[in-house]
């Protein structure tokens, strides 16, 4: 005997031979995409950005700000290059923070050390900057994401080297207010806000090709700078969607809290 209900309805059904009949499934048309006459299967097909914004990062023009900074005041770049002066620019910095002034030039001289070459002194920079531009909140977020990965593995450590350049570049941006150093003859006058691309993208192209005016160039490069913080936060949403945020939940599903938490670290 078997019972089952449908549209309010009650349905006894007997069996002799014992077996439990199901209802019948209803039946589902599927819908066959079928590409378009002349365009590939391939997922490239379907990336509508123009080489030159496939290879845009936000972060790289951080770094060619810097770069450009010291190729303005090779002053800046010894300090920033010297390990002694450069000490004195992150005690200068981690001074600002009263109460955690310790633990702050501690992260931030680790950091500085950590890295390699050139990269040491973006670290100095951005110390600078976040000294000249920035509030005493704004130096504590950066040493407070510093001192979240300092510890940890190398891949962390870049992590923290790229969040410092970040935010000290955006305080240069901001200029929330102006706080007198012994490094200001140093530090040349850029516009901050006009991080200067690698190349020309092919609407600044054909806006010089043209006789574009200042105006129309100023007004492209603003248009342009919008363009690059939207492209940033959707490549990073996507790689989260697609990558990131699966691997967690694999983790967490496994009952593996380290690997959920370090998911994010490539080594």
């Amino acid at each position: 005997m078997w019972a089952g209900g449908s549209g309010g309805m009650l349905h006894v059904v007997a069996c002799s031979s014992g077996a439990v009949p199901t209802e019948p499934k209803p039946k589902i048309a599927k819908k066959v995409h079928k590409p378009a006459a002349g365009k590939q299967k391939g997922g490239g097909a379907q990336v509508c950005l123009a080489p030159f914004w496939k290879e845009h990062t936000q972060l790289r023009t951080y770094f060619d700000d810097f770069n450009a900074a010291f190729a303005a005041s090779p002053a800046l770049a010894a300090a920033c290059r010297d390990d002694r002066q450069a000490r004195r620019i992150i005690d200068a910095c981690a001074k600002q923070l009263k109460g955690n002034s310790g633990q702050a030039a501690r992260c931030l001289t680790e950091l500085y050390h950590s890295r390699p070459g050139g990269a040491k002194a973006h670290v100095a920079l951005a110390a600078l900057l976040l000294l000249k531009f920035d509030g005493i909140d704004g130096i504590a977020g950066a040493v407070q994401q510093i001192e979240e990965r300092i510890d940890r593995c190398e891949s962390a450590k870049k992590q923290a080297y790229a969040v410092v350049c970040q935010l000290g570049h955006e305080a240069a941006c901001r200029q929330s207010q102006q706080r007198k150093t012994p490094w200001d003859k140093l530090l040349p006058a850029l516009a901050w806000n006009r991080a200067a691309q690698r190349a020309p993208s092919p609407a600044a192209e054909q806006l010089a090709a043209t006789g574009g005016t200042v105006e129309l160039t100023e007004a492209l490069a603003h248009v342009e700078r919008c363009a690059a913080v939207y492209l940033d936060g959707h490549k990073e949403a996507a790689f989260k969607s697609a990558l990131h945020e699966p691997a967690r939940f694999y983790f967490h599903l496994c009952g593996n809290a380290h690997h959920r938490d370090h998911v994010n670290v490539v080594r």
